[in-house]
């Protein structure tokens, strides 16, 4: 009769265990289940992360190239500006040989015309002081006329370099001209 007591209270027992574990088998399908989900979600994160590192690698070699080719412009600007300053300095170094040229020019010409000048002044003074008054202001006449045909002469050779000389050599030679003009005029006076 002990046995049969104890079979309800076993039978009993197994039951309760056989819930335990049926409870224990759906907490485990549960968490099998959050973990296969947990899984789906990582592997969706790890397409996305390849995903975006492919469009970054992308993205990167894209800056790159747009990198070099505007380095490339930037050297190519660079050296074309740096072409046209070597032209321009080049230029204005002749410029400025031919405007040195020209004063040069201008000083000879100065220095010859004050030579004449001199020269028409001292033997006019003689005969003046020899031949007297009255014929000394007849060859001052024919000496200023002399002097104004060479002076004349001297700004038209003048105005010829002048003609072929840049904006700056123009601005040396309207300089070196004022005293010629002076001188000429000065002697025009005696």
């Amino acid at each position: 009769a002990k046995a049969t007591n104890d079979e309800p209270a076993r039978v009993n027992g197994l039951a309760q265990e056989i819930n335990s574990v049926k409870n224990e088998l759906t907490s485990m399908h549960r968490h099998i289940d959050e973990l296969a989900s947990a899984r789906r979600q990582i592997e969706g994160l790890q397409t996305a992360l390849l995903h975006e590192k492919s469009q970054r690698a992308a993205a990167e070699a894209a800056l790159r190239s747009e990198l070099s080719s505007g380095m490339q412009e930037i050297q190519a600007t660079v050296t074309g500006v740096a072409t046209t300053e070597v032209v321009r300095q080049r230029d204005a170094l002749a410029v400025l040989d031919l405007c040195k040229e020209v004063e040069r020019k201008v000083r000879e010409h100065a220095a010859r015309l004050h030579s004449d000048i001199v020269s028409i002044k001292n033997p006019s003074l003689q005969e003046v002081t020899m031949a007297g008054a009255a014929s000394a202001a007849k060859e001052t006449t024919t000496a200023e006329q002399d002097f104004n045909a060479e002076a004349l002469l001297q700004l038209d050779t003048l105005e010829g370099l002048d003609k072929h000389a840049s904006r700056s050599s123009k601005c040396t030679l309207n300089t070196a001209r004022s005293p010629l003009e002076k001188q000429a005029s000065r002697v025009e006076s005696l």
